[in-house]
């Protein structure tokens, strides 16, 4: 009797184990600030995110500015599915609406870095997936906009952040000390707000870092 209960125990869990250990899902946001400043990049990082994300797992791309020149929506927010075949489907749409809205001549008239990050915070702090990414493409220039963000503390609950590294993109001296400083304002703002932080400059190796 006792070896019958043990083998049943061991059929239980083979049976339910993936219930009791369920994968943990993504989340993932994407801010661009300038698609083709960053075409390469961006391009393989949404491919590797659609190619390796789960179902359940949620994915927003978001660009920072105003719009499209027709005053469309610039954001693709979606939740991947639970059943497989249904977010293979749901990914190939939101590949296609990506293509479109860079087809679709998207403007800026500012620079809202910090509104951008701000918005991308407050989604993922309200979502429930396990591990959390921010992954941003810009040179963090607010441009003229004020830089009275810093007086406020931002919460960030273990977000992680990756910061494409833009530095040499830059000419000059001057330009790689503006965008070092930035650079350690808002990894100073993100530690601080408990989130991590990566400067990245090689994208291939997103594998190594998205759960």
């Amino acid at each position: 009797m006792r070896y019958l209960l043990i083998c049943f125990s061991i059929l239980l869990v083979l049976i339910t184990g993936c219930d009791r250990y369920p994968e943990k899902n993504n989340s993932v946001y994407i801010v661009i600030d300038g698609y083709n400043d960053y075409k390469d990049k961006v391009d393989s990082t949404l491919k590797f995110m659609l190619t390796h994300l789960r179902p359940e797992d949620s994915l927003v791309v978001s660009w920072v500015g105003n719009g499209t020149s027709n005053g469309e929506d610039v954001d693709i927010y979606m939740t991947f599915d639970s059943r497989p075949s249904r977010a293979n489907a749901e990914k190939r749409v939101f590949n296609k609406r990506f293509n479109e809205l860079i087809s679709s001549n998207i403007k800026s008239n500012h620079k809202d870095i910090t509104g951008s990050l701000l918005r991308a915070i407050q989604y993922l702090n309200n979502k429930k997936e396990d591990f959390k990414y921010i992954i941003v493409f810009s040179d963090l220039d607010q441009g003229s906009v004020s830089g009275d963000f810093r007086n406020f503390p931002i919460i960030l609950n273990k977000i992680q952040v990756i910061v494409s590294d833009v530095s040499g993109q830059l000419s000059g001296e001057e330009a790689k000390n503006r965008y070092n400083n930035r650079v350690d304002d808002w990894k100073k703002r993100i530690i601080s707000g408990g989130g991590t932080w990566l400067l990245e400059d090689d994208f291939e190796s997103l594998g190594k870092i998205i759960k």
